[in-house]
Parts: C-alpha cells; structure tokens; sequence
C-alpha cells in the first residue's frame, strides 16, 4: 500500500498543476506558468519522496502536509491575474479535485491488491473528471473570475469543509486501508462533494446570467434616457417654431394694414423691428455634427447652467465614429450625469465648473469630462479602479453603463483624481 500512496500522490500532484492551469485566469505567459506549475509538482513529489523513505514520525508529517498545502494555494495565487479569494478558491479545488483520484484508486488497491490496475484506475479518474470540468465548465469559470465579488471569500469555506472531511475519512489519523470501514463514507463525501460544486457552478452561471441582463437593462435605461432628453430638445424648439411663427404673422398682419394705409414710414418702421428680432433670436449652439452626441451637451449644458455650473467644451468630433453615435451619446450622457451632481454636492462658494473634451487622438476618439471633487470623498475599487458609489453597491448604475459600453466596444476607461479635480476618460 505505501508504494501506490507514494506513486498515487505523485500523479495526483501532477494532474493538480494541470488544473490550476486551466482553470485560472494567468497573468504570466505560458512558458513562465509552466515553469512554475512544474517547479510546484516537483517539490510536492520531493515531499512525498521524501516522507517515504525516511517513514517521518507524526510531527514532521504534519510539518510536511502544511508545506505542501502552502505550495499549493501558493502556486495559484502566485501565476493568478487576481491575488485574491479567486486564486484561492481555485487552489482549494484543485486540491479537492486531486483527492478523487488518489483516493478511489486506493480502494481498488485494498480490493484488488494490484498495484498496476489501482494505478490504472487513479490516472483514469483524474483524466475523466479533468475532461469533464474543461468540457463543460472551464469557459464559464474563467469568465466568471473576471467578477470580482465578496462572495468568493465565503464560498472558499466549501473546499475547506469538503477536504478536511475526505482527509479525515481517508488519511488521518488512520489511512483507508487499515480502517476500510471509512470507505462508504470516503466514496459518500467524494459524491456530495461533485454534487455541491455542480450546483455552486449552476448558481454561478444563473448569477452571471442575471448580470448580464442587468447591464443590459443599464443600457437600455442609458438609450431611455438619451431619447428622453432629444424629446424635450424638439419640444422646446417646436415651441421656439410656434412662438416665431406667431410673431412673424402678427407682423405680417401689421404689415398689411400699413400697406393699405400707404403709411410707408410705418412699414420701415415694422421691418426694422422685425429685422432687429430677427438678428437678436439665439440660434440653437451645434457642438458637433452628431445629432445624439450634440442632443446630449446641449441638454446637459443647460442642466449645468441651471445648477449654476460654468461649462468649457472643446469638441472636434465628425458624424462619422468608430462606435454606434447612439452608443457614445448614452455613455456620455452617464459622464456628464455624474459629473453635475458632483458639482451639485460642493459647499457653497466653491467655484463649479464642467470641462467637456472630445477630439481625435489618432485614429482613436478621446472623450475626457472633469470636474472639481473634494478628493476625501471620492475612494477607488482597488480591483476595477473606478469610483465607488457613496449611494449604494459598488459602482453606480452610470458608471457601471460606461464601463459595459467600454468592454463592448473594445475601449479603454479610466478615472482619477488629480490637485482636487476628478477625470473620467474614454479612449475609443
């Protein structure tokens, strides 16, 4: 039996490493990930080498098994994108993964006695459920990571619970073999185990599923609100048209009867004045040729003069973009939301202003929108590096929009705070 523990663990390490490989999102390249993945193997099964043949008395095992756990959940974390309960919650995985193999192929050990035929069954059981988890799991789990949540943290005490039961079943403080009657128990935790990370992964996916029509409702809401500002835009120039249109025929009217009197000083008199309303009626201000894009400043630009906020725009964009126009107005539209009511919440007396940029960079469109900021309130997501809402669960609904409209879109979009003055900038 000590010669399948010895070979068996040392497969088992090895199809560990290949897990935590594809199912982790790296930050290292593949040549690097590999080197350390074998780096980690090898030392496991030195370990597991060396507790062989030198039969270890009680203290340096548990000395030993604390080295490899720390190997383990250090591996992951260390070629991790995400230092964090992510890494680890895979890390634990995998080592729960691994104990399927090594554990099942040891009951045919005790069966059988054959220590080619346990060995056999150990390296088709770890294949088998690698397949499996790369099949029909890996994709969703990867893209899953890419979530940063706290509830990562809670769910890592699911591996922990799962390992500590099969490795008091199977391994301490008395193996399999010399107690066989564990083994019914070892075979009904290793069942439950596949059964709950089943349904974690279900309730993963039909979270990540609700997410994802909830950004999608962030849109629409986004889309909603940009139409709602075009119609009051053409409502009130159709009341402009009407007031205009109401005037000239009252001084047609007038007109008319100055004719018919032949009182052509009168008539001087009526088209100088209407020649005088004329130069002094306000032209509708055209920001850009974009029609959604222009609707979206000129309704904000109001806002912000109603708010008592100066605005200073610098806009050098074409109709022609390389994103739906609909799109960047809804995008923009979430900005400069955000952007006036921090203006609002200043103490009176500070000075309030909008600064609007849009220009081209390139071949790249920069949209850039500041705005002074008391820099004691405004505190970053260390994990998306966008500010956290002071009304509610993480980033706000805007923000959250823009950054969906950026992932779409292939854009860049960053924040910062800089001498007191906050800046959101979008890179397309």
């Amino acid at each position: 039996m000590r010669e399948y523990l010895l070979l068996g663990y040392c497969i088992s390490h090895i199809f560990m490493m290949v897990f935590i490989f594809n199912f982790t999102r790296r930050r290292l390249s593949i040549s690097k990930t590999c080197m350390i993945l074998t780096a980690a193997a090898t030392m496991l099964i030195g370990l597991e080498v060396h507790r062989y043949f030198l039969n270890e008395d009680s203290p340096i095992k548990v000395g030993g098994f604390l080295l490899q756990v720390a190997i383990v959940q250090g591996t992951a974390i260390l070629i991790s994108r995400y230092r964090d309960a992510r890494a680890l919650f895979t890390g634990l995985t995998a080592t729960n993964y691994a104990m399927a193999g090594s554990a099942i192929g040891g009951i045919v050990h005790m069966w059988t006695g054959n220590l080619l035929l346990s060995l056999f069954v150990c390296i088709l059981i770890h294949a088998a459920v690698l397949a499996g988890a790369i099949v029909f799991i890996r994709v969703g789990y990867l893209a899953l990571q890419a979530n940063p949540s706290k509830m990562w943290w809670q769910i890592c005490i699911l591996p922990v619970l799962f390992y500590m039961s099969i490795f008091t079943c199977a391994s301490w403080p008395v193996i399999l073999y010399n107690n066989p009657g564990n083994i019914v128990s070892t075979l009904l935790f290793l069942t439950s185990m596949f059964a709950a990370y089943a349904v974690l992964i279900r309730l993963f996916h039909i979270r990540q599923h609700e997410a994802k029509i909830i950004r999608s409702n962030e849109v629409l809401l986004s889309y909603s609100k940009v139409l709602e500002q075009e119609q009051k835009h053409v409502e009130e120039v159709k009341k402009e048209i009407a007031i205009e249109r109401h005037d000239y025929e009252h001084h047609l009217r007038i007109l008319l009867a100055l004719s018919e009197e032949d009182n052509l000083e009168g008539v001087r008199t009526a088209l100088s004045d209407m020649l005088s309303r004329s130069e002094e009626t306000k032209l509708q201000q055209t920001y850009c040729k974009s029609v959604p894009v222009n609707g979206v400043l000129t309704y904000f630009v109001k806002e912000a003069e109603k708010n008592g906020i100066q605005t200073r725009l610098n806009i050098n964009i074409s109709e022609e973009l390389p994103v739906s126009q609909i799109e960047l107005a809804s995008a923009m539209s979430n900005l400069l939301d955000n952007a006036i009511r921090a203006c609002s919440q200043l103490p009176e007396g500070q000075e309030r202003w909008l600064s609007i940029l849009a220009k081209y960079a390139g071949k790249q469109v920069m949209i850039e929108v500041s705005n002074p900021c008391d820099p004691t309130k405004v505190i970053f997501d260390e994990e998306t590096g966008l500010p956290l809402s002071e009304r509610g669960e993480e980033h706000g609904i805007g923000t959250q929009s823009v950054l969906a409209f950026a992932r779409r879109n292939d854009a860049e979009f960053d924040c910062e705070v800089r001498q007191s003055v906050f800046y959101a900038r979008l890179l397309i």
